[in-house]
């Protein structure tokens, strides 16, 4: 696998768009516990957050380390503890206020990756308000 660079995640509403009160409001925020991070960001279609590996990969070919907004596609053993370059871990939450509309938000979280040209989406259905 590829070594995936310029990492970065976003929202945008059921439709592709940020025109919901939840792109709007930014309601969607995100921390980079790989990171070390304490506070969250909010995040929407224009507010990104930069997302990356916490440390280093060590295998037979040497210590492998990720520069800023990468996360490693080299060889590793599967450990969170030896291969933390090839992999990152964030936490999500939604801040909804009390003066949102009641009823369901349907949304998307879009994780951009640009070397390796994927796109996966996680759709997040029926937010509750």
């Amino acid at each position: 696998m590829s070594t995936m660079t310029n990492y970065t995640i976003s929202t945008k509403d059921s439709a592709g768009e940020n025109n919901g009160e939840l792109g709007l409001n930014t309601w969607i925020e995100v921390r980079v516990d790989s990171t070390g991070e304490t506070g969250f960001t909010k995040i929407d279609r224009n507010l990104t957050k930069a997302i990356q590996a916490g440390g280093n990969t060590a295998n037979a070919n040497g210590t492998f380390s990720p520069n800023v907004k990468e996360i490693l596609g080299v060889i590793n053993e599967g450990s969170t503890v030896n291969c933390k370059g090839n992999f990152a871990q964030v936490t999500l939450q939604a801040n909804v206020p009390v003066t949102a509309t009641a009823g369901n938000a349907n949304f998307l979280t879009v994780w951009l990756i640009s070397t390796c040209n994927l796109h996966p989406c996680l759709y997040i259905e029926g937010l509750k308000k």
